[in-house]
């Protein structure tokens, strides 16, 4: 979640399509569910701005289904790990994932309400989403929540960096936000949200650059096993080449 204009940490909405035919061809007949979790890199994105979801409406129609996209907690404010919040009491990394399995809870006891099958939900995520989806699989609290998966371009067996990783990378953060000269960890969580929300908003910043960067890096390189080394060593560098130029104009686009 990148610090953009009028965001807000009030984001954990839903959205629901059903079709014409609940309305115009009543059958009084439970609707198959489709429960769409966008992408983004878990740092960016919205369930209004996913480009490889299909249009809600036009999906709900043709296919004679409940469509429902979520909102989720993105970047510090969805995936911080902290051994101050783990002393609070606090299973901390993961509240994002946390969000997608209270929302897909809230599906499974209300969607009857909009002629919903609630033990006929399908998950379906892409990119990061997808990988939300494997996590939800494997979820115990998630368990017959969902009948089925789809996984657009993600992988299953990623390996996830573990819980240690993640306080490490916690402790980065506390040192943006201007925390780190406190002692006790409960004292640091006390600093960190006293903090304003854009502050640690603009303190992803940086981590979805190495994230961008690591990409097209990774991206580039794969290109030799289909077309040639030297092609895919000259885009690494030409993208080497640019990436100073543009590291200023991005900056200040996305923190303007």
């Amino acid at each position: 979640m990148i610090a953009i204009p009028n965001q807000s940490e009030d984001c954990l909405y839903l959205n629901i399509w059903i079709p014409e035919s609940i309305y115009t061809n009543p059958t009084g007949k439970a609707y198959p569910v489709a429960f769409f979790i966008h992408g983004g890199g878990f740092i960016l994105g919205a369930s209004s701005s996913e480009p490889f979801a299909p249009n809600p409406e036009d999906f709900a129609i043709t296919n004679e289904v409940i469509y429902v996209s979520i909102n989720y907690r993105l970047g510090h404010l969805g995936y911080l790990a902290h051994r101050g919040l783990e002393k609070e009491g606090t299973i901390s990394g993961n509240f994002g994932i946390q969000d997608q399995v209270a929302a897909l809870k809230w599906v499974h006891e209300n969607i009857h309400h909009f002629h919903g099958d609630p033990n006929g939900v399908t998950l379906m995520g892409h990119s990061a989403g997808a990988f939300s989806v494997c996590l939800i699989l494997v979820i115990p609290e998630a368990k017959g929540l969902y009948s089925r998966a789809v996984i657009q371009s993600g992988l299953c067996d990623y390996p996830f960096e573990g819980l240690e990783k993640g306080f490490k990378q916690g402790e980065r953060v506390e040192i943006e936000l201007g925390c780190s000269n406190l002692i006790d960890d409960l004292e640091v969580i006390q600093c960190m949200r006293k903090q304003p929300v854009r502050k640690v908003l603009e303190s992803n910043f940086f981590f979805f650059f190495f994230l961008f960067f690591s990409f097209f890096f990774l991206f580039s390189f794969s290109f030799s096993f289909s077309f040639s080394f030297s092609f895919s060593f000259s885009f690494s560098f030409l993208f080497l080449f640019l990436f100073p130029f543009l590291f200023p104009f991005l900056f200040f686009f996305f923190l303007s």
